[in-house]
């Protein structure tokens, strides 16, 4: 699939992300601002979204999508190739989709009505396509934002198996889906986990995992590409302290941050947890910033329980730590403010065409006879 133009992806995030791309009534705007008829409510992808808000999107999903996006189209079709229907949708709603995009009527006439009947009704007996769709892309640019949105959401096919996530215990979290695209087990490391029911529990034997996300399905931070948070272990009714785990889509990776050529701030949250050889604390209402440049990436991380945190890796893999402004003394957990442990980041940049829209990650600090601290983090 073409790479997605950077100016098109941040303005489809900054007018429709936050509210997972559709206005407060649930309806699509129509060119005068009043609202147009209600988007398709995938149960699934609803779901999914009890376990991560990442997008999860398989074939079945998308033909699904464009079924129910042709509702009321009468123009020439063939379900056969509806798969070629999603793609196309995407490219159009993206502004990649050229003029040889445009050769199979039952492809092209069906995607330019899933990504908007207004946008069909004026380009579909156009001589010139692919310059009616940018014309009309610049004329409606909010509706145009918010129509890519939900195209990435609901017709880019993405597979959860391609999504690897790493934890500060050194394990590797990945996710299965049944046929119809439901999250059905996780696996950490070798042991494989069983959902229980539509929730965020998994089970296997008398053991149970409790997958928690960072950026849940009601908070402001939508994560699509990526997500972070922690993990628990129960068993016998005893649950294990948490563990920190961050990463996101092979395929969505950007893997060459440096080619970017200016200063990226990203903001987010954070989660974490403090211990000793005894006992462990989690840290509350983290806030992340993380400030990337081809030279160091810098991340600060503030609790409302616990020491704010500012670590920086530079390009040779150095990586320092600080903590500051302590709002509770009396806590056991405190760091050694003179001569700090020794801490390590790894960070994680993710995009839909190879520009960074969001970040994950995860920090480690440990000191030799003291504390030891765990963290993730997620960024947008």
């Amino acid at each position: 699939m073409s790479k997605i133009p950077f100016l098109l992806v941040c303005v489809g995030f900054l007018a429709a992300c936050t509210d997972g791309g559709t206005p407060s009534t649930g309806h699509m705007l129509r060119p005068d601002g009043t609202p147009g008829e209600r988007p398709f409510v995938d149960e699934t992808r609803n779901n999914n979204k009890n376990v991560t808000n990442m997008i999860v999107t398989n074939k079945s999903q998308a033909i699904t999508a464009v079924t129910r996006g042709l509702s009321g189209y009468t123009g020439p079709k063939d379900s056969t190739k509806y798969e070629d229907v999603a793609e196309l949708a995407v490219q159009i709603a993206s502004g990649t989709a050229t003029e040889p995009n445009f050769s199979d009527e039952t492809v092209w006439k069906p995607a330019l009505y899933v990504v908007s009947p207004l946008l069909y009704k004026k380009c579909a007996g156009n001589g010139d396509i692919a310059g009616c769709i940018k014309a009309w892309r610049t004329e409606y640019e909010t509706i145009a934002a918010q129509r890519l949105n939900t195209m990435l959401e609901n017709f880019d096919v993405i597979d959860i198996s391609d999504a690897s996530f790493q934890s500060t215990a050194n394990t590797e979290l990945k996710f299965t889906v049944d046929k119809d695209g439901n999250i059905d087990s996780i696996s950490v490391g070798d042991t494989e986990y069983v959902r229980d029911g539509m929730g965020n529990i998994f089970t296997n034997g008398n053991k149970k995992l409790e997958y928690v996300t960072g950026a849940p399905r009601d908070d402001k931070l939508k994560l699509s590409y990526s997500d972070f948070g922690m993990y628990y272990i129960i068993e016998n009714g005893k649950t294990d302290r948490g563990i920190p785990f961050a990463g996101g889509y092979g395929s969505r990776k950007i893997n060459d941050i440096t080619k970017i050529k200016t200063d990226v701030r990203f903001t987010g949250n954070a989660v974490g947890v403090v211990y000793g050889a005894d006992s462990s604390m989690n840290l509350r209402d983290g806030t992340a910033t993380l400030v990337f440049n081809k030279d160091k990436a810098t991340l600060t991380a503030d609790f409302s329980n616990w020491y704010d945190v500012t670590v920086t890796k530079d390009s040779s893999g150095t990586t320092d730590i600080e903590f500051k402004k302590s709002p509770n003394e009396a806590f056991d957990f405190k760091p050694n403010l003179e001569t700090p442990g020794s801490a390590a980041m790894n960070v994680g940049y993710y995009g839909p065409a190879g520009t960074p829209t969001e970040a994950t990650g995860t920090v480690t600090y440990r000191e030799t006879d003291g504390i030891s601290m765990d963290m993730a983090f997620g960024v947008k």
